[in-house]
């Protein structure tokens, strides 16, 4: 007989088993782990089947966390309890149910032969061996922050499955390894490998701000998420293209000689938000993820590596035979950075249009903001008509309960003898890497006006202005929003484009343009104080050659007041329109979105 008829037949056989069995043999044989439910409610009597399924398993497994009671001084079957919940209905209603009918409602068994409960935990482990895969990606990439916290996260999701020392992964030098320390020494090997230096101080009214610079093995560090105590209380700050600040009241400076930061790898702000990972957020409570070095200091009376007087030097770059002046444009970025410091706006209020001035009052009143005391060039790109000025870095404090502090930059358009308007600009890298495909593609032009898009894509969600996200997306649009199936409910505002990293599988929706406007209005704007989008490991690709259609991915980390998440973010945009570009695709996930994921896209849901 064919071998896959064999093993057909020998499907329709276990099945057919298993669809037919008695309760006896569920209760009797010992071949089973099994919850029993009764209650007039069918559901009732599930949820109550699925309860004591978890309790059975549980104690099956709660051997294999001995190790780790020891460590906590916990009650081992109260630890391996409090694990089994973690896994939500989705991982156990994939066991088999028996239903029995009474007088009296209905009696439920969930159960799985005893030789199977590993495969409860195949969904976790795959998850596990994910994170471990994206915190190297993020290590190569000098996105040091992600990197630290994924792989925590892997060994927080590792320790909660039975026998997890046994799991092995190939390391760095091709050998088989332990999974567990290989996560391990990937977060020593991190957090020895960062290192802070002092380049600034700067005297304020009221405190003194330390200016650093931070280094994985003598590499500057694009992103990091760090903690330091100014006397009072842990104040939250964020390492951007290698740079840090702390502020720190006199009266505590002069009673300090060193002053601690550090190094967050746990993310507790984004695991304690709505919306985020279930498993990833009850297990951080339960298991010790193990201790690491994670603190850095810096010295007050350690010399600055280059404490001088801030220097601002500029550059013209010309991408048409449109004359600007120079000396004039510089005039007027020192006159809006003095400005800034002295938190005068009005004093710079005639170098705006009306819409440009309002503009610069809201992003004046995002936070509290100051100029970041360091020396830095100003471009002016000059684009026809209009010159882009680009970029002031500033510090910001978010208005919020958890007043997030935030390195950030500043551009601003020149249009007629006025600034009409102003961004959150992108990471100069953004500009090198797409002066280096135009001198492939010859279109410079077109793709400083999809940087610039995006930056007014981050500045418009920053400033939660429904009318002009709405302006920007074409009346068609295919947006795509994603939502994850392995929890038992997702609320209304978590279907959203988003707030969407709460699971391993995403599930994929269209909606239409209305409604996402609404959702991001009524939702996500309305119950959030902060909103903050930061991007990196972007793609910008044109897709016609008749047309300048381009199709941009990001990678997203998105925060806001009550939520935070990250994923893959796909735009195709239209510019043929000068002045007034239209998303008419947009598509999200939580992994790098290839040509596989794609694939799911009907080809005439992408019009161009």
């Amino acid at each position: 007989m064919n071998f896959k008829l064999v093993l057909c037949v020998f499907m329709i056989f276990v099945n057919f088993s298993l669809s037919s069995i008695t309760e006896e043999q569920i209760k009797n044989t010992d071949l089973y782990i099994y919850g029993r439910g009764e209650n007039v409610n069918f559901r009732e009597a599930e949820i109550e089947a699925l309860a004591n399924l978890s309790e059975q398993i549980s104690v099956m497994i709660s051997s294999s966390f001995v190790d780790d009671v020891k460590e906590s001084n916990g009650n081992l079957n109260e630890y391996s309890r409090s694990i089994v919940k973690t896994f939500s209905t989705a991982y156990l209603d994939n066991t088999e149910k028996k239903v029995i009918e009474t007088d009296d409602g209905y009696i439920i068994y969930k159960y799985l032969l005893k030789t199977e409960k590993e495969k409860i935990f195949e969904i976790r482990k795959k998850k596990v061996y994910d994170y471990a895969k994206r915190g190297n990606s993020h290590l190569e990439e000098m996105n040091v922050g992600w990197a630290i916290r994924d792989f925590y996260w892997g060994l927080i999701l590792l320790k909660s499955i039975p026998m997890y020392d046994s799991f092995k992964i190939t390391d760095d030098e091709g050998s088989e390894v332990s999974l567990k320390l290989y996560l391990q020494k990937k977060i020593e090997l991190i957090l020895t490998g960062i290192s802070f230096e002092l380049v600034k101080k700067q005297e304020l009214s009221n405190a003194q701000s330390l200016y650093f610079e931070a280094y994985f093995d003598d590499t500057v560090i694009n992103d990091l998420s760090y903690t330091y105590f100014n006397g009072d209380d842990q104040i939250r700050g964020n390492i951007l293209d290698g740079e840090g600040i702390v502020n720190i009241p006199k009266s505590y400076y002069a009673a300090t000689d060193r002053f601690r930061i550090t190094i967050d790898y746990k993310y507790l702000d984004l695991v304690e938000t709505d919306g985020f990972d279930e498993e990833i957020k009850e297990l951080i409570k339960i298991i010790n993820g193990g201790k690491f070095s994670n603190l850095k200091y810096l010295r007050k009376e350690t010399t600055p590596k280059d404490d001088k007087q801030q220097s601002i030097s500029s550059k013209l770059v010309n991408f048409s035979d449109n004359t600007v002046s120079k000396r004039k444009l510089n005039s007027i970025v020192s006159e809006i950075i003095t400005s800034i410091k002295n938190k005068n706006y009005h004093s710079v209020q005639h170098h705006f249009s009306d819409i440009g001035f309002n503009q610069f009052l809201k992003m004046m009143n995002y936070g509290e903001v100051g100029v970041l005391e360091k020396d830095f060039q100003i471009n002016y790109y000059n684009l026809g008509h209009r010159v882009q000025i680009r970029a002031v870095p500033i510090i910001v404090t978010l208005n919020d309960r958890r007043k997030k502090t935030l390195i950030d930059k500043l551009s601003f358009t020149y249009e007629d003898g006025k600034v009409t308007w102003v961004n959150f600009a992108l990471d100069d890298s953004y500009l090198d890497a797409a002066f280096k495909q135009a001198e492939r593609a010859k279109d410079a032009k077109e793709r400083l006006q999809c940087i610039s898009f995006l930056e007014y894509y981050k500045t418009i969600f920053a400033m939660k202005d429904d009318v002009k996200i709405e302006q920007i997306f074409a009346d068609s649009a295919a947006i795509f929003i994603g939502y994850v199936s392995d929890t038992e409910e997702v609320s209304e505002n978590l279907k959203d484009a988003i707030d969407l990293q709460i699971g391993s599988k995403t599930v994929v929706k269209r909606v239409s343009k209305s409604d996402y406007i609404t959702r991001l209005k009524d939702k996500v704007f309305k119950e959030n104080d902060c909103v903050n989008i930061q991007f990196t490991d972007h793609e910008i690709i044109r897709r016609s050659s008749r047309r300048p259609i381009y199709a941009i991915q990001l990678h997203q980390l998105y925060y806001s007041t009550n939520y935070s998440d990250e994923g893959y973010l796909m735009l195709y945009i239209d510019f043929t329109q000068e002045g007034e570009p239209k998303i008419f695709f947009r598509y999200w996930q939580q992994e790098h979105i290839g040509e596989e994921a794609l694939r799911g896209i009907v080809p005439g849901d992408i019009k161009f």
